[in-house]
């Protein structure tokens, strides 16, 4: 601290390794607490990432499943032609086939969970902010 009472925002000799932390902590006066920056960086990751919103858990999930919808779809098309081509002996036509079928799949399964997820939120937003005009 300056000694007027405003904080320094100059770091102190040897916090090269607390990055930008140490800036932070010295605009509000206080310095790091001692050990390496690890423990800093542990404790500010800890507090960034709490979040006890459950709605935003929620579409956070629905949002990380439209990937995986996407990629499955194509994965189990592709593994389906690939063995039926090996069991009848007509490969490519059948893997081809089957793969294109997934990605079809996956997309509808993507634009299905977006339509889902599009019409939660808007119906979440009705409960605030009242209904949309149109």
């Amino acid at each position: 601290m300056r000694p007027n009472g405003a904080a320094s925002l100059t770091p102190h000799a040897g916090c090269g390794r607390h990055g930008f932390t140490c800036e932070r902590l010295h605009e509000v006066g206080r310095r790091p607490p001692k050990g390496s920056g690890r423990e800093t960086t542990a404790m500010l990751f800890k507090n960034w990432f709490k979040i006890n919103d459950q709605r935003y858990m929620d579409n956070l999930s629905r949002a990380s499943a439209i990937g995986l919808h996407m990629v499955t779809g194509t994965f189990v098309g592709g593994i389906f032609g690939y063995y039926l081509d090996d069991w009848l002996g007509t490969r490519p036509w059948l893997t081809v086939a089957l793969l294109i079928v997934g990605v079809a799949a996956g997309f509808k399964n993507v634009y299905l969970d977006t339509r889902k997820l599009i019409r939660d939120q808007e119906r979440e937003d009705a409960e605030k902010f009242g209904p949309k005009d149109r």
